[in-house]
């Protein structure tokens, strides 16, 4: 783990940074609670309010996150898959060019013993692009299950989206809040940009409420100099414009945030699959070569806000 720990603009900010899953693990399992959380209950070890953890303890919340998180996993895809069916399709079209040698002839040219007589399918090598996916995994206590698993579930088909199409994911995972001047960032390396998605590796963390509530809550209490402030509520969730504030994102990286601030309501997967791609914008961020590539786009979801 990276940490850092320093004042702008009058606030004092620490950040945490966990170079993959193992390390984040190795933390929780190895640090001590902290001088503030001493004498407290611990939110992250709570055994009551099964229904908002959606995990009996601390240590079956750690066991999920460390070997992996089954439950409803066939139901989690089938969801997924409808989603994914409301995302653009693009395929590359079969462009041929002429050249010396290839699979079809070109008859013209064969006929008047020009060189290139042959023609093969275009291929585009130009390297790939890399777009950066933020994903703030922090939201209000009144945030329900539901809405945690339809916006982690969301992104993660934004994510397939875009590698369906050519471009390198850099993801963004982290947790933010504050409390008074204080602002608190975690982050946590759970998919490179050259590596592929891999949804179980996934799921417990972007559709499980315990991640946060467990998982991130431990570090939140293993974090040296955090106010007395902190033990009552976690840290306050910030809107999505505090936030690009403090981050510096800018309009050329997606910024995911929790779900009421993404319109995600959990209730009807269709209102919030419109809300969703409405608030993320997804023709701002994705160009399509239509000379190359056939695009199906019948919900006009590819469409630049004016």
């Amino acid at each position: 783990m990276k940490s850092n720990i320093y004042s702008n603009d009058g606030y004092e900010f620490f950040e945490l940074k966990f170079a993959n899953k193992q390390d984040l693990i190795s933390h929780i399992k190895n640090a001590d609670t902290s001088k503030t959380f001493l004498g407290k209950e611990l939110a992250s070890q709570r055994t009551s309010d099964v229904d908002w953890y959606k995990t009996n303890s601390f240590s079956e919340a750690l066991n999920m996150f460390e070997s992996g998180w089954y439950e409803d996993f066939d139901k989690f895809l089938a969801l997924k898959k409808q989603i994914d069916k409301s995302f653009p399709y693009i395929a590359e079209k079969r462009v041929y060019k002429n050249y010396i040698c290839g699979g079809v002839p070109n008859v013209v040219n064969a006929i008047n013993n020009l060189p290139f007589s042959m023609r093969k399918i275009y291929s585009d090598n130009n390297p790939q692009n890399i777009i950066t996916i933020n994903y703030n995994c922090s939201c209000p206590g009144f945030t329900s299950s539901e809405q945690i698993l339809m916006n982690g579930l969301l992104t993660l088909s934004l994510i397939d989206f875009f590698e369906s199409n050519g471009y390198r994911v850099y993801l963004n995972f982290f947790s933010i809040t504050k409390t008074g001047n204080q602002v608190l960032k975690i982050e946590a390396i759970l998919k490179s940009p050259g590596e592929k998605i891999n949804l179980q590796k996934l799921y417990f963390a972007f559709c499980n409420p315990s991640f946060l509530r467990r998982i991130i809550f431990r570090v939140k209490e293993t974090t040296n100099g955090l106010c007395r402030e902190w033990t009552e509520g976690y840290g306050r969730g910030m809107t999505a414009d505090e936030i690009k504030q403090f981050l510096n994102i800018d309009k050329n990286n997606i910024f995911v945030n929790w779900p009421e601030e993404m319109g995600v309501n959990g209730k009807d997967v269709k209102e919030d699959i419109k809300a969703y791609l409405d608030t993320i914008s997804l023709g701002d961020y994705i160009k399509v070569d239509e000379e190359q590539y056939n695009v199906y786009d019948e919900a006009h979801i590819l469409k630049k806000k004016r």
